[in-house]
Order: structure tokens, then C-alpha cells, then sequence
């Protein structure tokens, strides 16, 4: 975000966006406001408020948000980006392997992967490797990047061998959809059992709401007690107030774990 938006641009974004892209909007130059977590209302108004005061827009999400396992509304800010004129970029990093056909992510699903300008992802995650990526539908963009991105520029390449990792891992995540569609199962079914406790949404992250810090640190290690990893998730990395546990499934994962939760409860 340091190379692409200056000082007459403005940037907005999620108030629930990573901690790493609200310092990315630090680095750089050009303002950035952030919005009511994902409150299409307030994100309207503050377009409509900018409009015509700025040389560019540029529009900031995640798309599967890590700390509430919600979904950002990508249909309708494809919309909105069009109808502004502003710039969509999506940081696909908990949904790229596990939401999509194919694996490819939410914007996919969302059929607006053509309306995204800047899609960014890890290989951190589902694909079990390291580095990350960035997808630009461009090529002028893509070699400015190349040339202007200081934190690109002073870094150094991954190895080969996580190179190929990370191409062997994409290839064969691209063949489970049935994983894909077992995992979404027991996100909804979680939450389910959850109740009130969590947040809505159908991804595989599911926070379980306990407000405390101390009692979220201490109801996680009676989980670990009884054989189920989750962390303990605290100010200031979630508002004070809302310290939970959060649950990270994954598709090899079974109905009888989530009935070993239901027990621990």
C-alpha cells in the first residue's frame, strides 16, 4: 500500500483488517479511515463523503476475517468499487485453500474474482508452507510493484525448495472440494453449539466469546486439559472485553471432535 496510494489518495479499510495491514497503511503516505467491521452502510457514506475529493480510492479487506471467522461482503464492494471508481484490494489469507471452487479463495466464490484489484494471499496457512503472494490483473501494476515496492525490494527471494513446496501443496488443495465442503460442515455446526457465544458466519475459524482474559486463558487450558489445542485470544490483539477462545478446524477433523468440544463445555 506504501507504493500504490500518496498523499491525495485515501485508503478504507475494515476496522477488523490484520494488524499487518494497518501497519502496511502507516508506512505510507495517504490517509486511510477505518469503518465499522463490515457495515455496508458506513462504508457507502464514507465513499460518498470522499467522492471527488481525492485521486484515487482504494478500498481494504480481508475476506474471511481471522480473529471473528466472519466474511466480508466482497459482492457488494465489487459494487460499490465500481460505482466510486475506487480500487478493491483483498487479502485472501484465511480463505485461499479453504473457501472457493477449487480452492481459490473467497472472491472466487464470490464469483468477483475479475472485480478484485489487488488479491493477496500466504502460503502460511492451508497450504502448510511459507511466503506469500500477490495477484494483479495489470502487468503495468505488476512490474511498478516490482521497481517501487521498498519492503519487496530489500527482502530476499524464498528458497527454491519452499518454491516447490508451496506448488505442490496449491496443486493437490486444488483437488479437495469434498474436504472443502466436511470443513464448512463443521464451522456451521460448531457455531451451532456454540450459540450466542459466537459470531455468525460459516468459515473455519470459530471464536468462542468469554469477555475475560483470565477466564479465557484458564477455560483454554482445561481444554488442553482434555486433549483439544485452542488458544486463549486477548487484548490487544481482539477489543477489550472480548478475550475468546478460537477455534482453527481443519478438514481432517470429525463429528466426534466437535462432540469431545461439546463435552469439554
Amino acid at each position: 500500500m506504501p507504493a500504490l496510494a500518496g498523499r491525495d489518495d485515501l485508503i478504507l479499510a475494515d476496522k477488523l483488517d490484520h494488524a499487518s495491514l494497518i501497519d502496511g497503511l502507516r508506512l505510507g503516505g495517504a490517509q486511510f479511515q477505518r469503518y465499522t467491521h463490515c457495515d455496508r452502510n458506513a462504508l457507502e457514506r464514507a465513499l460518498k463523503a470522499a467522492a471527488g475529493k481525492y485521486e484515487r480510492i482504494f478500498l481494504v479487506t480481508e475476506s474471511v476475517f481471522s480473529m471473528d471467522g466472519d466474511a466480508a461482503d466482497l459482492r457488494y464492494m465489487a459494487r460499490l468499487k465500481k460505482e466510486y471508481g475506487a480500487i478493491l484490494v483483498v487479502d485472501e489469507a484465511h480463505a485461499v485453500g479453504v473457501r472457493g471452487p477449487s480452492g481459490l479463495g473467497y472472491a472466487s466464490e464470490c464469483g468477483v474474482l475479475d472485480d478484485v484489484d489487488v488479491l493477496v494471499g500466504t502460503f502460511g496457512k492451508a497450504f502448510g508452507s511459507a511466503g506469500a503472494y500477490a495477484i494483479l490483473g495489470n502487468p503495468v501494476l505488476k512490474t511498478y510493484l516490482i521497481n517501487r515496492m521498498r519492503s519487496f525490494i530489500f527482502t530476499t527471494a524464498l528458497a527454491p525448495i519452499s518454491m516447490a513446496w508451496s506448488m505442490h501443496t496449491f496443486r493437490h488443495a486444488m483437488s479437495m472440494d469434498a474436504d472443502r465442503a466436511h470443513l464448512a460442515h463443521l464451522g456451521r455446526s460448531l457455531r451451532a453449539m456454540f450459540g450466542d457465544r459466537s459470531i455468525a458466519g460459516d468459515t473455519q475459524i470459530v471464536p468462542y466469546l468469554v469477555g475475560d482474559d483470565k477466564e479465557a486463558v484458564a477455560l483454554a487450558e482445561k481444554f488442553r486439559a482434555h486433549g483439544i489445542l485452542v488458544f486463549a485470544i486477548r487484548p490487544p490483539t481482539v477489543p477489550a472485553g472480548t478475550a475468546r477462545l478460537r477455534f482453527s478446524l481443519q478438514a481432517a477433523h470429525t463429528d466426534e471432535v466437535l462432540e469431545r468440544i461439546r463435552e469439554c463445555l
